[in-house]
């Protein structure tokens, strides 16, 4: 028996089955599907979930019973939340403008290739492509900020937005980021602070300690606890 035909299917919220002998019908706010489960595979709907077993122990039947729950699982998340496609187009001068019922297209052509959309089918075109991940978007933010060499650079907890890599490569260039210029950096990542030349420690809003790295580490036990604590965490 597939072993993902065993695990149950839960339904979405505001999603109903019916199932009548062999034929399974899903609705939801997306709208309507059904389809005939194969006569090789018994359908099981308990408490526990909707399964799906062989009739036998044929390997025909057994790889079915997988294929019948992948259908239901696909119904499901179509009714329910519909489905969608992202394309990103890769070019000088490609874009996407949607028009009514239509895409029209920019592909390096002399005339836009315009394409009719079915009906049911809606679209959605991001400004620039593919939406950015939030450190992605932080990471183009912070090169803007260094291409206008300004003499104050303000930074608010980008490393928490960053994946391990780029927090890495921060580090390496963190020395060159900061030259000819004054960095403000607020962040509750200890990795960065023995860099500044002034530190302020906020606890509850309120200023507790201020000093350099060393300074605080003998003044002010809430940073030399952090700063303990991450240390261990870290490894170093």
């Amino acid at each position: 028996m597939s072993r993902v035909a065993s695990n149950p299917i839960l339904l979405p919220d505001g999603v109903e089955v019916k199932i009548e002998g062999k034929r399974v019908t899903a609705s939801g706010k997306m709208g309507e599907l059904s389809y005939e489960v194969h006569e090789l595979v018994r359908l099981v709907d308990e408490e526990g979930g909707i399964t799906f077993t062989p009739e036998d122990e044929s390997k025909e039947a057994k790889a079915l019973s997988g294929t019948m729950r992948a259908l239901l699982y696909n119904m499901l998340v179509g009714v329910s939340e519909g489905f969608q496609k992202k394309l990103e187009l890769q070019g000088v001068g490609y874009r996407a403008q949607a028009k009514g019922n239509q895409v029209s297209l920019q592909l390096g052509f002399s005339h836009p290739v315009d394409y009719e959309l079915p009906e049911g089918i809606s679209t959605e075109i991001n400004q620039f492509g593919m939406p950015l991940s939030q450190g992605n978007r932080v990471t183009l933010a912070l090169a803007r900020g260094l291409m206008a060499r300004p003499r104050l650079l303000l930074i608010d907890e980008a490393l928490a937005n960053f994946d391990k890599s780029t927090q890495i490569a921060f580090f390496e260039n963190f020395p060159k980021i900061s030259e000819m210029k004054t960095v403000l950096m607020a962040t509750h990542d200890m990795r960065l602070t023995a860099e500044f030349e002034q530190i302020i420690v906020l606890d509850k809003g309120a200023v507790v300690g201020q000093g350099t790295h060393d300074e605080l580490l003998k003044s002010c036990p809430l940073y030399k606890d952090l700063w303990t604590m991450d240390q261990k965490l870290s490894g170093i």
